[in-house]
């Protein structure tokens, strides 16, 4: 179960006076502070936005100047790009070769693409060229 979860459990709880009031605020005030530490290391244009049931990661893309969304799981660092923290960008060494090199060719082909940052970003980069997200 996840801390989202947790804290509406808890918030039920709270409701039927199974819990203490205390005991709720000290849950909320410990995920806030979570939240607080992984905003810290965000990078420059990049931002969190909490809804009611989903956590997302808006971003500008510097190479491309995309604004990219992740939805985030703090239990899955996949969905959280370890990169975006530790180097303010989304595997930046391959986005800077290819985005360099798009202007060479007709077609751009991403194989295997998962969140399909590259394929658009050589739509952005490459125009008059053909891509296919595969």
């Amino acid at each position: 179960m996840g801390h989202g979860q947790e804290l509406v459990n808890m918030k039920l709880d709270r409701a039927r006076g199974d819990i203490s009031r205390e005991k709720y605020w000290e849950a909320v005030a410990k995920a806030l502070v979570g939240a607080e530490s992984i905003t810290g290391l965000l990078p420059k244009g990049a931002e969190v936005r909490i809804r009611p049931d989903e956590l997302l990661l808006d971003w500008n893309e510097p190479f491309t100047g995309m604004r990219l969304t992740f939805e985030l799981d703090p239990h899955d660092l996949r969905t959280f790009p370890p990169t975006l923290i530790a180097e303010g960008s989304y595997e930046p060494t391959l986005s800077s070769l290819l985005f360099s090199l798009i202007h060479r060719s007709k077609t751009f082909v991403d194989v295997g693409a998962n969140i399909g940052p590259y394929t658009v970003g050589a739509i952005k980069n490459g125009p008059g060229h053909t891509s296919y997200l595969l």
